[in-house]
């Protein structure tokens, strides 16, 4: 594990173009969507100062598989509440918008209603492009609330449920590139409520830990505690992208790579060497 970023948010891992897209505090107040390399060079602003968007908070940057498109959250022009509570983790008062990769144009997709109930997170594309998924609130979210929480999985066709989690709390899920590996964050195991990642089969088999960064004598161990979110797969699948976050009340982490060992990577995707 490395640390690519002191500061830096929500991730998403372009594999077409081999770009990762994250979101971080600008020195005004919001956030706003960069793109990097995997190496932390070539650093730009995806939405500053752009003509059209709102100029608040912009985050939970999604790639769309072919690489010409970033699917995100920006905080609504005018509504009710704080703006605060727009922040990429929380999502109220939010729409999605949708920019060409080299921030040239950006289209709104959805407009909701201008109330404290509103909001979007989290969307995805499907592994075509050709679907999105996403959360919409319908009523105001509890903030910083960590009831117990667990993972599943929906077989659209089907429509059959399977429960992947159970213990302690469970989110983030991230399918591999070859759809047959799952990261996710978990609480499990943390006396400090504090979560870490975990890989698991699709089916929910064979779960893994990852990181050990709240067991206070392990090397990995940061001192206090701290919360593994948003993470995503290289192309290969030799590598993660993870936020961290060391403050969960201020919405700070810091951007981490994690590198699979050989195995892990040959069962999630990656090509023989």
């Amino acid at each position: 594990m490395r640390v690519l970023r002191q500061s830096g948010g929500r991730v998403s891992w372009g594999r077409a173009r081999d770009l990762i897209a994250y979101d971080a505090l600008g020195a005004n107040g919001y956030y706003e969507i960069h793109l990097m390399r995997p190496d932390g060079s070539e650093d730009s602003c995806l939405t500053c100062g752009k003509p059209g968007l709102p100029q608040r908070h912009n985050g939970q940057p999604e790639w769309h598989p072919s690489g010409d498109y970033i699917v995100f959250q920006s905080e609504q022009a005018s509504h009710p509440g704080r703006s605060s509570e727009a922040t990429p983790g929380f999502g109220r008062h939010s729409d999605l918008w949708i920019a060409t990769s080299d921030g040239q144009h950006f289209y709104a997709i959805t407009e909701g209603p201008r109330s404290n109930d509103y909001g979007v997170l989290h969307p995805h594309f499907s592994t075509d492009g050709t679907q999105l998924l996403f959360s919409n609130n319908y009523e105001a979210t509890k903030m910083f609330q960590f009831d117990a929480e667990n993972i599943y999985s929906l077989e659209l066709a089907t429509g059959h449920v399977l429960k992947l989690t159970g213990d302690g709390y469970n989110e983030h899920a991230i399918v591999s590139p070859n759809g047959r590996k799952v990261v996710w964050m978990s609480s499990r195991g943390n006396a400090n409520r504090g979560t870490d990642y975990w890989l698991m089969n699709l089916d929910g088999t064979d779960k893994i830990r990852l990181t050990n960064f709240n067991e206070p004598d392990n090397p990995m161990s940061h001192g206090d505690r701290l919360i593994c979110a948003d993470s995503d797969w290289s192309a290969d699948a030799r590598h993660l992208v993870g936020y961290v976050q060391t403050s969960l009340f201020h919405q700070r982490g810091m951007l981490i790579i994690i590198d699979f060992t050989e195995a892990i990577a040959h069962m999630a995707g990656a090509a023989a060497p």
